[in-house]
Protein backbone atom coordinates (compact mmCIF):
# COMPACT_ATOMS: atom_id res chain seq x y z
CA UNK A 1 0.00 0.00 0.00
CA UNK A 2 2.78 2.36 0.39
CA UNK A 3 4.87 1.71 -2.67
CA UNK A 4 1.67 2.92 -4.87
CA UNK A 5 0.68 5.50 -2.69
CA UNK A 6 4.66 7.23 -3.25
CA UNK A 7 4.34 6.30 -7.04
CA UNK A 8 0.56 7.85 -7.66
CA UNK A 9 1.88 11.18 -5.84
CA UNK A 10 4.83 11.30 -7.71
CA UNK A 11 2.95 10.35 -10.91
CA UNK A 12 0.43 13.14 -9.69
CA UNK A 13 3.09 15.52 -9.04
CA UNK A 14 5.36 15.34 -12.25
CA UNK A 15 1.47 16.09 -14.09
CA UNK A 16 1.36 18.99 -12.27
CA UNK A 17 5.14 19.96 -12.59
CA UNK A 18 4.97 18.90 -16.42
CA UNK A 19 2.02 21.77 -17.06
CA UNK A 20 2.87 24.39 -15.19
CA UNK A 21 7.38 24.22 -15.27
CA UNK A 22 9.00 26.28 -17.47
CA UNK A 23 11.47 23.94 -18.93
CA UNK A 24 10.52 23.33 -22.62
CA UNK A 25 9.04 20.41 -24.08
CA UNK A 26 7.36 18.83 -20.64
CA UNK A 27 3.30 19.90 -21.12
CA UNK A 28 2.93 18.15 -24.10
CA UNK A 29 4.11 14.71 -22.10
CA UNK A 30 0.53 15.74 -20.11
CA UNK A 31 -1.48 17.10 -22.61
CA UNK A 32 -4.56 14.41 -22.89
CA UNK A 33 -5.17 16.05 -25.96
CA UNK A 34 -2.49 14.44 -27.72
CA UNK A 35 -2.16 10.77 -29.45
CA UNK A 36 0.17 8.42 -27.72
CA UNK A 37 2.91 8.52 -30.59
CA UNK A 38 2.61 11.97 -30.42
CA UNK A 39 3.31 12.04 -26.57
CA UNK A 40 6.29 9.40 -27.51
CA UNK A 41 8.01 11.52 -29.94
CA UNK A 42 8.04 14.41 -27.38
CA UNK A 43 9.44 12.16 -24.88
CA UNK A 44 12.19 11.55 -27.46
CA UNK A 45 12.96 14.89 -28.15
CA UNK A 46 13.12 15.63 -24.25
CA UNK A 47 15.44 12.73 -23.88
CA UNK A 48 17.78 13.38 -26.45
CA UNK A 49 18.08 17.32 -25.81
CA UNK A 50 18.81 16.25 -22.17
CA UNK A 51 21.41 13.42 -23.38
CA UNK A 52 23.03 16.14 -25.44
CA UNK A 53 23.40 18.93 -22.74
CA UNK A 54 24.82 16.63 -20.46
CA UNK A 55 27.22 15.58 -22.95
CA UNK A 56 28.48 19.30 -23.71
CA UNK A 57 28.32 19.65 -19.39
CA UNK A 58 31.00 16.83 -19.37
CA UNK A 59 33.13 18.77 -21.96
CA UNK A 60 32.56 22.13 -20.00
CA UNK A 61 33.49 19.80 -16.55
CA UNK A 62 36.76 18.53 -18.09
CA UNK A 63 38.26 21.62 -19.85
CA UNK A 64 37.68 23.55 -16.69
CA UNK A 65 39.20 20.78 -13.84
CA UNK A 66 41.92 18.63 -16.49
CA UNK A 67 42.95 21.75 -18.56
CA UNK A 68 42.00 24.94 -16.67
CA UNK A 69 45.24 26.87 -17.31
CA UNK A 70 47.10 28.43 -20.68
CA UNK A 71 49.86 30.36 -21.58
CA UNK A 72 49.63 33.72 -23.33
CA UNK A 73 52.63 36.49 -24.02
CA UNK A 74 52.32 39.22 -22.07
CA UNK A 75 55.43 40.87 -23.08
CA UNK A 76 57.78 40.79 -26.09
CA UNK A 77 60.03 43.48 -25.14
CA UNK A 78 60.43 43.54 -21.81
CA UNK A 79 63.32 45.32 -20.35
CA UNK A 80 65.86 43.25 -18.98
CA UNK A 81 65.79 44.42 -15.67
CA UNK A 82 62.73 42.70 -15.44
CA UNK A 83 64.21 39.36 -15.75
CA UNK A 84 67.55 38.31 -12.49
CA UNK A 85 70.66 38.00 -14.46
CA UNK A 86 71.36 34.38 -14.39
CA UNK A 87 74.33 32.42 -13.01
CA UNK A 88 77.09 31.46 -14.67
CA UNK A 89 79.20 28.55 -13.23
CA UNK A 90 83.63 28.23 -14.95
CA UNK A 91 85.17 24.61 -14.50
CA UNK A 92 88.37 23.97 -16.02
CA UNK A 93 87.80 20.66 -18.31
CA UNK A 94 91.07 19.31 -16.81
CA UNK A 95 89.92 18.94 -13.43
CA UNK A 96 93.17 17.12 -12.40
CA UNK A 97 96.28 18.62 -12.51
CA UNK A 98 99.20 16.84 -13.02
CA UNK A 99 101.56 19.15 -11.03
CA UNK A 100 99.15 19.40 -7.78
CA UNK A 101 98.75 15.61 -7.97
CA UNK A 102 102.31 15.09 -7.14
CA UNK A 103 102.29 17.37 -4.58
CA UNK A 104 100.10 15.92 -2.97
CA UNK A 105 101.34 12.17 -3.32
CA UNK A 106 104.86 13.45 -2.28
CA UNK A 107 102.80 14.53 1.45
CA UNK A 108 101.34 10.95 2.08
CA UNK A 109 103.60 8.51 4.25
CA UNK A 110 103.41 5.35 1.69
CA UNK A 111 104.66 3.25 0.05
CA UNK A 112 105.57 3.27 -3.25
CA UNK A 113 103.62 0.81 -4.65
CA UNK A 114 100.75 2.36 -2.36
CA UNK A 115 101.82 5.87 -3.84
CA UNK A 116 101.76 4.63 -7.53
CA UNK A 117 98.36 2.90 -7.19
CA UNK A 118 96.70 6.35 -5.80
CA UNK A 119 98.69 7.53 -8.48
CA UNK A 120 97.03 5.42 -10.99
CA UNK A 121 93.29 5.17 -9.53
CA UNK A 122 93.23 9.45 -9.94
CA UNK A 123 94.45 9.15 -13.03
CA UNK A 124 91.71 7.27 -13.95
CA UNK A 125 88.87 8.68 -11.69
CA UNK A 126 89.58 12.88 -12.41
CA UNK A 127 86.71 13.31 -9.98
CA UNK A 128 83.76 14.30 -11.96
CA UNK A 129 80.49 12.53 -13.17
CA UNK A 130 81.73 11.39 -16.72
CA UNK A 131 85.09 10.29 -15.99
CA UNK A 132 83.58 8.15 -12.98
CA UNK A 133 81.04 6.88 -15.59
CA UNK A 134 84.44 6.21 -18.12
CA UNK A 135 86.18 4.34 -15.00
CA UNK A 136 83.27 2.24 -14.61
CA UNK A 137 83.15 0.80 -17.86
CA UNK A 138 86.92 0.50 -17.28
CA UNK A 139 86.28 -2.05 -14.59
CA UNK A 140 88.04 -0.81 -11.48
CA UNK A 141 89.91 -2.78 -9.42
CA UNK A 142 88.18 -2.80 -6.53
CA UNK A 143 91.28 -4.36 -4.34
CA UNK A 144 93.07 -1.29 -5.70
CA UNK A 145 90.20 0.99 -4.36
CA UNK A 146 91.01 -0.12 -0.49
CA UNK A 147 94.28 -0.17 -1.54
CA UNK A 148 93.71 3.72 -2.29
CA UNK A 149 90.91 4.15 0.57
CA UNK A 150 93.56 2.79 3.64
CA UNK A 151 96.38 4.92 2.59
CA UNK A 152 94.10 8.36 2.58
CA UNK A 153 92.42 7.59 5.60
CA UNK A 154 96.04 6.72 6.96
CA UNK A 155 96.93 10.39 6.27
CA UNK A 156 93.80 12.11 7.17
CA UNK A 157 92.26 12.86 4.05
CA UNK A 158 89.12 10.87 4.43
CA UNK A 159 86.83 13.84 2.52
CA UNK A 160 86.98 13.53 -1.23
CA UNK A 161 86.29 17.38 -1.12
CA UNK A 162 90.13 18.08 0.39
CA UNK A 163 91.35 15.83 -2.30
CA UNK A 164 89.73 17.69 -4.55
CA UNK A 165 90.65 20.76 -3.52
CA UNK A 166 94.12 20.08 -3.69
CA UNK A 167 94.49 18.33 -6.98
CA UNK A 168 92.21 20.74 -8.95
CA UNK A 169 92.81 24.67 -10.25
CA UNK A 170 91.41 27.45 -7.31
CA UNK A 171 89.15 29.96 -7.86
CA UNK A 172 91.53 32.36 -7.67
CA UNK A 173 94.12 31.03 -9.92
CA UNK A 174 91.60 30.72 -12.28
CA UNK A 175 89.40 34.31 -12.47
CA UNK A 176 92.33 36.64 -13.08
CA UNK A 177 90.03 39.46 -13.46
CA UNK A 178 86.40 39.90 -13.44
CA UNK A 179 83.65 42.98 -13.78
CA UNK A 180 80.20 43.42 -13.61
CA UNK A 181 79.10 45.87 -16.31
CA UNK A 182 82.51 46.98 -16.82
CA UNK A 183 83.26 48.89 -14.17
CA UNK A 184 82.23 46.87 -10.75
CA UNK A 185 85.12 44.51 -9.66
CA UNK A 186 83.41 41.16 -9.13
CA UNK A 187 86.09 38.21 -8.48
CA UNK A 188 85.48 38.09 -5.17
CA UNK A 189 81.79 37.40 -5.82
CA UNK A 190 82.66 34.22 -7.23
CA UNK A 191 82.50 31.29 -5.06
CA UNK A 192 83.65 27.50 -4.87
CA UNK A 193 81.29 25.21 -5.83
CA UNK A 194 81.53 21.33 -6.49
CA UNK A 195 79.38 20.28 -9.38
CA UNK A 196 79.65 17.13 -11.27
CA UNK A 197 82.20 18.18 -13.36
CA UNK A 198 84.52 18.79 -10.37
CA UNK A 199 85.61 21.76 -9.07
CA UNK A 200 83.78 24.85 -9.95
CA UNK A 201 83.78 28.81 -9.66
CA UNK A 202 80.34 30.71 -9.80
CA UNK A 203 78.90 33.77 -9.88
CA UNK A 204 75.42 35.24 -9.21
CA UNK A 205 74.58 31.60 -7.46
CA UNK A 206 72.43 32.37 -4.60
CA UNK A 207 71.87 29.28 -2.80
CA UNK A 208 71.52 30.57 0.74
CA UNK A 209 69.78 34.13 0.37
CA UNK A 210 66.25 34.96 -0.69
CA UNK A 211 65.54 35.67 -4.42
CA UNK A 212 64.98 39.13 -4.18
CA UNK A 213 69.08 39.42 -3.30
CA UNK A 214 69.66 37.99 -7.22
CA UNK A 215 71.57 40.02 -9.67
CA UNK A 216 69.70 42.25 -12.37
CA UNK A 217 71.27 44.07 -14.85
CA UNK A 218 69.37 47.05 -16.31
CA UNK A 219 71.61 47.07 -19.41
CA UNK A 220 72.21 45.09 -22.06
CA UNK A 221 74.71 44.58 -24.80
CA UNK A 222 78.73 43.77 -24.67
CA UNK A 223 79.37 46.90 -22.51
CA UNK A 224 77.03 45.45 -20.08
CA UNK A 225 76.65 41.75 -17.89
CA UNK A 226 79.94 39.91 -16.86
CA UNK A 227 83.13 40.01 -18.06
CA UNK A 228 85.62 37.60 -17.06
CA UNK A 229 89.57 36.68 -17.61
CA UNK A 230 90.21 33.34 -17.09
CA UNK A 231 93.26 31.41 -17.10
CA UNK A 232 92.63 27.71 -17.38
CA UNK A 233 95.44 25.51 -16.20
CA UNK A 234 96.34 22.71 -18.52
CA UNK A 235 98.64 20.35 -16.82
CA UNK A 236 97.20 16.83 -17.77
CA UNK A 237 97.64 13.62 -15.92
CA UNK A 238 97.73 11.76 -18.61
CA UNK A 239 99.42 12.25 -22.09
CA UNK A 240 96.04 10.61 -24.23
CA UNK A 241 94.25 14.00 -23.37
CA UNK A 242 95.05 16.80 -25.72
CA UNK A 243 97.17 19.83 -24.84
CA UNK A 244 94.06 21.94 -25.18
CA UNK A 245 93.25 24.52 -22.24
CA UNK A 246 89.21 24.71 -21.42
CA UNK A 247 86.50 25.37 -19.40
CA UNK A 248 83.25 24.71 -19.29
CA UNK A 249 80.52 27.23 -18.95
CA UNK A 250 77.12 26.94 -17.35
CA UNK A 251 74.34 29.10 -17.46
CA UNK A 252 71.75 28.54 -15.20
CA UNK A 253 68.95 30.54 -13.02
CA UNK A 254 70.52 32.04 -10.08
CA UNK A 255 68.41 29.72 -7.47
CA UNK A 256 69.24 26.29 -9.22
CA UNK A 257 72.11 24.21 -8.51
CA UNK A 258 74.29 23.86 -11.71
CA UNK A 259 73.27 20.46 -12.85
CA UNK A 260 71.15 18.55 -14.64
CA UNK A 261 69.58 21.73 -16.43
CA UNK A 262 72.06 24.05 -16.97
CA UNK A 263 73.10 25.24 -20.24
CA UNK A 264 76.60 24.21 -20.90
CA UNK A 265 79.25 25.62 -23.57
CA UNK A 266 82.89 24.75 -23.51
CA UNK A 267 84.98 27.33 -24.97
CA UNK A 268 88.97 27.32 -25.82
CA UNK A 269 92.06 29.38 -24.17
CA UNK A 270 92.90 32.08 -26.91
CA UNK A 271 89.83 33.37 -27.27
CA UNK A 272 87.19 36.14 -26.55
CA UNK A 273 83.76 35.17 -26.30
CA UNK A 274 80.70 36.31 -25.93
CA UNK A 275 77.54 34.49 -24.22
CA UNK A 276 74.71 36.31 -26.02
CA UNK A 277 71.49 35.85 -23.55
CA UNK A 278 67.60 35.99 -24.77
CA UNK A 279 65.61 35.27 -21.65
CA UNK A 280 61.58 34.47 -21.33
CA UNK A 281 60.00 34.47 -17.69
CA UNK A 282 56.98 33.23 -16.97
CA UNK A 283 54.35 34.50 -14.37
CA UNK A 284 50.89 33.49 -12.87
CA UNK A 285 48.01 35.37 -12.65
CA UNK A 286 45.70 35.68 -9.19
CA UNK A 287 43.43 33.44 -10.39
CA UNK A 288 46.10 30.25 -10.81
CA UNK A 289 46.68 30.55 -7.73
CA UNK A 290 43.10 30.04 -6.42
CA UNK A 291 43.15 26.47 -8.72
CA UNK A 292 44.40 23.50 -6.75
CA UNK A 293 47.65 22.02 -7.27
CA UNK A 294 46.69 18.98 -9.30
CA UNK A 295 44.25 21.61 -11.38
CA UNK A 296 47.42 23.58 -12.25
CA UNK A 297 49.56 21.24 -12.35
CA UNK A 298 52.50 23.47 -10.94
CA UNK A 299 53.26 24.75 -7.62
CA UNK A 300 54.70 28.12 -5.94
CA UNK A 301 57.76 28.44 -3.55
CA UNK A 302 55.55 29.24 -0.81
CA UNK A 303 53.93 25.74 -1.25
CA UNK A 304 56.57 23.46 -0.92
CA UNK A 305 59.60 23.36 1.16
CA UNK A 306 62.88 21.51 0.20
CA UNK A 307 65.34 20.46 3.02
CA UNK A 308 68.63 21.75 1.19
CA UNK A 309 67.51 24.37 -0.37
CA UNK A 310 66.17 27.79 0.11
CA UNK A 311 64.48 28.07 -2.93
CA UNK A 312 61.83 25.66 -4.82
CA UNK A 313 62.39 24.75 -8.08
CA UNK A 314 61.98 21.29 -10.06
CA UNK A 315 65.83 21.06 -10.91
CA UNK A 316 66.58 21.60 -6.89
CA UNK A 317 63.91 19.26 -5.83
CA UNK A 318 65.32 16.80 -8.14
CA UNK A 319 68.77 17.23 -6.92
CA UNK A 320 67.28 16.69 -3.36
CA UNK A 321 65.17 13.72 -4.12
CA UNK A 322 68.76 12.27 -5.68
CA UNK A 323 71.02 12.86 -2.70
CA UNK A 324 67.89 11.13 -0.76
CA UNK A 325 68.18 7.92 -3.00
CA UNK A 326 71.65 7.64 -3.34
CA UNK A 327 71.86 7.90 0.59
CA UNK A 328 69.42 5.59 1.06
CA UNK A 329 70.86 2.74 -1.10
CA UNK A 330 74.44 3.38 -0.35
CA UNK A 331 74.50 5.31 2.82
CA UNK A 332 76.51 8.28 1.53
CA UNK A 333 76.37 10.72 -1.09
CA UNK A 334 78.39 11.96 -4.04
CA UNK A 335 81.32 14.92 -3.16
CA UNK A 336 79.72 17.45 -5.25
CA UNK A 337 76.07 16.59 -3.40
CA UNK A 338 77.87 19.38 -0.72
CA UNK A 339 74.77 20.96 -0.27
CA UNK A 340 73.33 17.94 2.09
CA UNK A 341 73.74 17.08 5.51
CA UNK A 342 74.51 13.34 4.34
CA UNK A 343 78.31 11.79 5.08
CA UNK A 344 80.17 11.93 1.66
CA UNK A 345 81.23 8.84 -0.39
CA UNK A 346 84.60 7.84 -0.58
CA UNK A 347 86.49 6.00 -3.30
CA UNK A 348 85.30 1.99 -2.17
CA UNK A 349 81.31 3.39 -2.67
CA UNK A 350 81.96 4.17 -6.87
CA UNK A 351 80.48 0.68 -7.65
CA UNK A 352 77.43 1.46 -5.72
CA UNK A 353 77.10 5.25 -6.86
CA UNK A 354 77.20 4.22 -10.48
CA UNK A 355 73.87 2.11 -9.58
CA UNK A 356 72.42 4.78 -8.27
CA UNK A 357 73.16 6.54 -11.64
CA UNK A 358 71.79 4.10 -13.44
CA UNK A 359 68.51 4.48 -11.86
CA UNK A 360 67.76 8.21 -11.94
CA UNK A 361 65.18 10.26 -10.88
CA UNK A 362 62.86 7.26 -10.99
CA UNK A 363 60.29 7.42 -7.76
CA UNK A 364 60.69 11.48 -7.51
CA UNK A 365 57.82 13.68 -7.49
CA UNK A 366 58.90 17.34 -8.29
CA UNK A 367 56.41 19.20 -9.94
CA UNK A 368 57.36 22.41 -12.30
CA UNK A 369 57.18 25.90 -10.62
CA UNK A 370 54.28 28.24 -11.67
CA UNK A 371 56.92 31.00 -11.90
CA UNK A 372 60.41 30.52 -13.45
CA UNK A 373 62.77 32.15 -16.05
CA UNK A 374 64.08 30.17 -19.21
CA UNK A 375 67.14 31.38 -20.80
CA UNK A 376 68.92 30.63 -24.36
CA UNK A 377 72.61 31.16 -24.91
CA UNK A 378 73.93 32.38 -28.47
CA UNK A 379 77.80 31.84 -28.73
CA UNK A 380 79.77 33.73 -30.73
CA UNK A 381 84.39 34.08 -30.58
CA UNK A 382 87.10 35.28 -31.83
CA UNK A 383 90.98 34.89 -31.98
CA UNK A 384 92.18 36.68 -28.70
CA UNK A 385 94.66 39.11 -29.50
CA UNK A 386 96.10 41.88 -27.58
CA UNK A 387 97.38 43.67 -30.69
CA UNK A 388 93.58 44.43 -31.14
CA UNK A 389 92.64 47.23 -29.12
CA UNK A 390 89.40 48.11 -27.12
CA UNK A 391 88.42 50.13 -24.61
CA UNK A 392 87.65 46.70 -22.25
CA UNK A 393 89.88 44.04 -24.02
CA UNK A 394 92.79 46.44 -23.30
CA UNK A 395 92.26 46.95 -19.68
CA UNK A 396 91.35 42.36 -19.41
CA UNK A 397 94.70 42.02 -20.85
CA UNK A 398 96.61 44.52 -19.06
CA UNK A 399 99.84 43.24 -18.19
CA UNK A 400 99.37 40.16 -20.54
CA UNK A 401 101.55 38.38 -22.91
CA UNK A 402 100.98 35.20 -23.66
CA UNK A 403 97.13 35.58 -24.80
CA UNK A 404 96.91 31.63 -25.57
CA UNK A 405 96.51 30.98 -21.90
CA UNK A 406 93.94 33.11 -21.26
CA UNK A 407 90.14 33.76 -22.16
CA UNK A 408 87.77 36.37 -22.12
CA UNK A 409 84.07 35.64 -21.40
CA UNK A 410 81.66 38.50 -21.73
CA UNK A 411 77.77 37.25 -20.55
CA UNK A 412 74.89 39.87 -21.65
CA UNK A 413 71.73 39.96 -22.31
CA UNK A 414 71.21 40.71 -26.38
CA UNK A 415 68.33 43.65 -26.16
CA UNK A 416 65.37 44.77 -24.68
CA UNK A 417 63.97 41.97 -26.45
CA UNK A 418 63.14 39.21 -23.21
CA UNK A 419 59.73 37.40 -23.43
CA UNK A 420 57.21 37.72 -20.18
CA UNK A 421 54.75 34.79 -20.78
CA UNK A 422 51.41 35.04 -18.09
CA UNK A 423 49.76 31.74 -17.02
CA UNK A 424 45.88 32.35 -16.96
CA UNK A 425 42.78 30.65 -16.69
CA UNK A 426 40.78 29.50 -19.53
CA UNK A 427 37.73 29.47 -17.65
CA UNK A 428 36.30 30.83 -14.08
CA UNK A 429 34.00 29.76 -12.14
CA UNK A 430 31.80 32.69 -13.48
CA UNK A 431 32.61 31.46 -17.10
CA UNK A 432 31.90 27.89 -16.05
CA UNK A 433 28.60 28.47 -14.69
CA UNK A 434 27.96 31.14 -17.82
CA UNK A 435 28.33 27.91 -20.52
CA UNK A 436 26.23 25.44 -17.95
CA UNK A 437 23.53 28.29 -18.22
CA UNK A 438 23.77 28.61 -21.95
CA UNK A 439 24.05 24.97 -22.74
CA UNK A 440 20.81 23.99 -20.65
CA UNK A 441 19.29 27.05 -22.25
CA UNK A 442 20.09 26.19 -25.63
CA UNK A 443 18.47 22.39 -25.60
CA UNK A 444 15.76 22.61 -22.85
CA UNK A 445 15.04 26.40 -21.99
CA UNK A 446 16.11 25.77 -18.57
CA UNK A 447 17.36 28.57 -16.21
CA UNK A 448 17.33 29.03 -12.22
CA UNK A 449 14.04 29.56 -12.10
CA UNK A 450 13.52 25.95 -13.88
CA UNK A 451 15.50 24.80 -11.45
CA UNK A 452 13.75 26.26 -8.37
CA UNK A 453 11.03 24.62 -9.74
CA UNK A 454 12.21 21.42 -9.90
CA UNK A 455 13.14 21.74 -6.46
CA UNK A 456 9.94 23.12 -5.61
CA UNK A 457 8.04 19.84 -6.69
CA UNK A 458 10.32 17.35 -6.09
CA UNK A 459 10.89 18.32 -2.37
CA UNK A 460 8.00 20.47 -1.24
CA UNK A 461 5.25 19.20 -3.42
CA UNK A 462 5.86 15.59 -3.75
CA UNK A 463 5.68 15.80 0.17
CA UNK A 464 2.35 18.17 0.41
CA UNK A 465 0.33 15.93 -2.08
CA UNK A 466 2.35 12.64 0.22
CA UNK A 467 0.51 13.60 3.39
CA UNK A 468 -2.60 15.12 1.70
CA UNK A 469 -2.87 11.61 0.08
CA UNK A 470 -2.29 10.04 3.48
CA UNK A 471 -4.82 12.25 5.16
CA UNK A 472 -7.27 10.57 2.61
CA UNK A 473 -6.71 6.90 2.66
CA UNK A 474 -6.93 7.84 6.19
CA UNK A 475 -10.15 8.99 6.06
CA UNK A 476 -11.19 6.06 3.21
CA UNK A 477 -9.85 3.55 6.05
CA UNK A 478 -12.00 5.11 8.65
CA UNK A 479 -14.91 5.07 6.81
CA UNK A 480 -14.77 2.03 5.40
CA UNK A 481 -13.78 0.52 8.45
CA UNK A 482 -17.29 2.45 9.85
CA UNK A 483 -19.47 0.74 6.63
CA UNK A 484 -18.22 -3.10 7.73
CA UNK A 485 -18.64 -2.49 11.40
CA UNK A 486 -22.59 -1.47 10.84
CA UNK A 487 -22.79 -4.03 7.98
CA UNK A 488 -21.49 -6.68 10.45
CA UNK A 489 -23.78 -5.86 13.29
CA UNK A 490 -26.85 -5.37 11.17
CA UNK A 491 -25.78 -9.35 9.96
CA UNK A 492 -25.81 -10.43 13.42
CA UNK A 493 -28.92 -8.56 14.56
CA UNK A 494 -30.20 -10.70 11.62
CA UNK A 495 -29.35 -14.01 12.47
CA UNK A 496 -29.97 -13.41 15.93
CA UNK A 497 -34.14 -12.47 15.38
CA UNK A 498 -34.36 -15.43 12.82
CA UNK A 499 -37.09 -18.25 14.19
CA UNK A 500 -35.75 -21.44 15.36
CA UNK A 501 -38.78 -23.38 13.95
CA UNK A 502 -40.36 -23.02 10.43
CA UNK A 503 -43.62 -21.21 10.61
CA UNK A 504 -46.34 -23.91 9.71
CA UNK A 505 -49.50 -22.67 7.88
Amino acid sequence: MGKRRISTTAGETFQEFASHTSVHGFKYLVDKNLEKYERGLWLLIITSSLCAAGYMTVLFWERYSDNPTRTTIKAIYAPVASIPYPGVTICNVNNVLKSKLDKFLSTLDATDDEIETVRKTFRKLRFSQQSALAAATAEYNHTELEVVQDVLKRNDFDSVQRIVRRVSQSCPDMIQSCAWNKNEPCAHQFRETFTANGLCCSFNYVLDVSPDQMLKNPQYGTSSGLTVTVKPAHDPVTSSLRKIRRVKVMIHSSGDYPGIDALTKVLSAGELCYLQLKASKRESSPSVKSLTVRQRKCVFPNERTLKYFKLYTDSNCFMGCLANQTYKHCGCVPYYYDYTDKPSCNLTMLPCLQHIKSIGTHGCYCPPQCEDESYNVFATSAKLDNRVKSAWTTKSLLGINDTEKYLIINVHFIGNGQQILLRDTITSTIYLLSSFGGVYGLFIGCSIISLTEIFYYVIIRFGQKLRENQRIEAKIHTISSKLNQNRLQKESMEIYFQPQFPFVQ
